[in-house]
């Protein structure tokens, strides 16, 4: 049990519906100096102080239904205590947040008897320097910005103020669980460096906090930009709608500061003025801990494997994410690369998990996988739901957890039969979702994002292969988890009945795969839908040869995007005989970002001009190259161990696994 005797409390004078900063002091009492352990939990976010020092902070993007608290096991005094806790209830929705009110919770246990926990006797008040209600959103993904005012700060956090009154309870209390991965490493303290004209950069990409020593002789606004590149001498902080900026009052005197609640993904810093004397300006790095194996440099050029790594590291924290600038959301296909790559690079398992119990915990109201996790959006892309059953089955073979494949069972059920329910003609249609597959042209639907609508007469490749993919990964799912045996070939024989009638749909008598039939009509010729007709099985033994050839060799097709590259050579992996072709395709898409500059790898080969200049410059379906590298070393390996074999008159297996002894990575600092 946890929080028994605690309460959900709230500001007694809160002011604002959204976006409202509060203060909470707890004051305790110890006989003796002692070990205590606080446990705590934020509807939105929190920062939590003891006796003046920090204690912790960062709450896990968790559901209404089941919040997730955090532990800390901290040093008290003999005497009086104070415990502060700085929260921000957001009370809206993003990319990777629901709303769901207001609150902080917490307890304080020592020698195993509580000696504190949140009630109406904790003191409260709206914070003083943080600005809390409506304030422009950075992007809709990430929510608003924030502002902060230095002239208003006092010592509140040891107790030293007044203004505080009692705390109101504010919800009842639901289901809790701790943290399902590792809490973030934020000690690493970063400096920027002047550039000059007030703009600052570091020397690669970093995900981290807002950190700075800057003194003033006089009380002034300073609005500190940031972004992963430059334009014209400066940082470019309005893109469209989104603006990539946060505001602070100076006082006289020295400024210090240092943010706990949103969290940049950059390269570069900019202030707006220069009449300041900057001492320090730089950020926490936020890094999820986790090894690293050591990678011979063999399969994948070690500048290119490296870069991909750190694309990794900058894209995976409470969960996974497509980038740490413009999002920090975690969509299915992205996570599926991240995933892989991170079972080769890291040998980690515990993120994976928590990532995949996410991402089924809620499903929208036609019963598929809302686009981001944890969010409350009903708009969904069917590609990225489907592709889902396939990671279940990816994680236990790397695993052989069944716990989370029960866990997920039901949901993921109720997934696929939607998708069967709405089978028209022995295919599904397009559906009222975002039909994306791509940024490439005819395979974004980028329209459909604001507009979806169902489309009876036209049905696509992409997503009848990703659904055969689905309905055979499912079967195994419930061979092995022991349902009877018609259950699993119920499945399976839809798979089959679908790849077939996929295939007899979209082949067209050249012999290659359309994504599109509508209305009668095969449309669109993309590398993509052979590539997915070779993944899923929709193109037979016959048609193999002339795919294979086509997709490594010069062609007129609509080409794949960095972000779907996986499928392509996991389909030249399992073919065999394509190693050399794939090493030298890696050095030239992503050598290609290498020789621009990329620190990380970037959301399409375009860089920061695509999407009108909105493009990522570190997104995590791009660090493919960390699990082909992995995957080529283990297929050499093994053909040149079955080669000892056969000189030898024996046989045998081997597996590269962690063993390999090489280059390490490059340090992180």
């Amino acid at each position: 049990m946890v929080f028994e005797n605690s309460e959900w409390i709230w500001l007694s004078d809160s002011a604002c519906e959204t976006n409202e900063y509060g203060e909470f002091l707890c004051e305790f009492v110890l006989p003796a100096s002692a070990e205590i352990t606080l446990r705590i939990c934020a509807k939105s976010d929190y920062a939590a102080f003891l006796n003046g020092e920090f204690a912790g902070f960062n709450q896990y993007p968790d559901f209404p239904d089941e919040k997730i608290y955090d532990e800390y096991s901290l040093k008290a005094k003999k005497g009086k205590n104070m415990l502060a806790v700085s929260a921000l209830s957001k009370n809206y929705s993003t990319s990777s947040h629901m709303a769901n009110g207001k609150g902080i919770i917490f307890e304080v246990f020592s020698c195993e008897k509580e000696v504190a926990c949140s009630s109406v006797r904790v003191l409260s008040r709206l914070s003083k320097t943080y600005a809390s209600g409506e304030l422009p959103y950075v992007t809709t993904q990430l929510g608003m910005s924030f502002s902060y005012d230095f002239r208003k700060e006092d010592d509140w956090k040891t107790g030293n103020v007044k203004g505080f009154s009692e705390s109101v309870v504010c919800d009842i209390k639901r289901n809790f669980a701790p943290r399902p991965v590792r809490k973030l490493d934020t000690s690493n303290i970063v400096p920027f460096e002047s550039l000059g004209k007030g703009l600052y950069g570091a020397k690669r990409e970093y995900a981290g906090y807002l950190c700075f020593d800057i003194e003033s002789d006089s009380e002034k606004e300073l609005t500190v930009s940031y972004g992963e590149h430059i334009l014209d001498g400066s940082v470019r902080r309005k893109i469209h709608n989104r603006d990539f900026s946060v505001k602070f009052i100076l006082k006289k005197g020295r400024n210090v500061f240092r943010e706990y609640f949103l969290r940049f993904g950059l390269r570069y810093l900019q202030l707006s003025r220069t009449d300041v004397s900057v001492n320090f300006l730089g950020i926490a790095e936020a890094v999820y801990p986790h090894e690293y194996k050591r990678y011979s440099g063999k399969a994948v050029s070690c500048e290119i494997y490296d870069v991909a790594i750190r694309t990794l590291d900058c894209c995976i924290h409470e969960h996974y994410e497509d980038c740490p600038w413009r999002e920090q959301a975690q969509y299915a296909m992205d996570s599926r690369t991240q995933i892989l790559c991170g079972y080769k690079a890291f040998g980690e398992t515990q993120m994976p998990a928590a990532s995949l119990r996410a991402m089924a915990h809620r499903l929208t109201s036609q019963k598929v996988l809302p686009i981001t996790s944890p969010s409350d959006s009903e708009l969904s892309i069917p590609s990225f739901s489907l592709v889902y059953p396939l990671m279940l089955k990816e994680y236990y073979d790397e695993t052989g957890d069944k716990k989370l494949l029960f866990d997920v069972f039901e949901n993921t059920r109720a997934m696929l039969e939607h998708y069967i329910s709405v089978m028209s003609d022995g295919l599904i249609p397009t559906l009222a979702e975002w039909n994306f597959f791509e940024w490439e042209a005819g395979l974004d639907n980028s329209d459909e994002i604001f507009e979806q609508r169902a489309q009876s007469d036209k049905y696509s490749l992409p997503v009848n292969a990703f659904a055969v993919k689905a309905l055979n990964s499912f079967a195994f799912i419930c061979d092995t988890l022991g349902y009877c045996s018609n259950v699993g070939s119920r499945y399976r024989e839809i798979a089959e009945g679908l790849r077939e009638r996929a295939h007899k749909v979209f082949l067209a008598d050249d012999g290659l795969f359309r994504t599109y039939f509508e209305k009668g009509k095969l449309e669109h010729l993309s590398e993509y839908s052979q590539v997915l007709a070779l993944y899923s099985g929709i193109a037979e033994n016959e048609e193999r040869k002339k795919l294979l050839d086509l997709i490594t060799g010069e062609n007129a097709l609509v080409p794949l995007t960095v972000s779907n590259y996986i499928f392509k050579y996991e389909v030249l992996l399992e073919a065999g005989g394509y190693n050399e072709y794939i090493k030298k395709d890696i050095e030239e898409k992503w050598g290609y970002m290498l020789k621009r500059g990329a620190t990380t790898f970037w959301e399409t080969i375009k860089g920061a001009q695509d999407f009108d200049g909105a493009g990522s410059l570190c997104h995590g379906w791009s660090a493919v190259p960390v699990f082909v590298a992995w995957e080529l070393e283990k297929g050499e390996h093994k053909e040149n161990e079955k080669k000892q074999n056969i000189a030898v008159g024996g046989s045998g297996s081997g597996s590269v696994g962690g063993s390999y002894v090489g280059r390490v990575v490059a340090d992180r600092a």
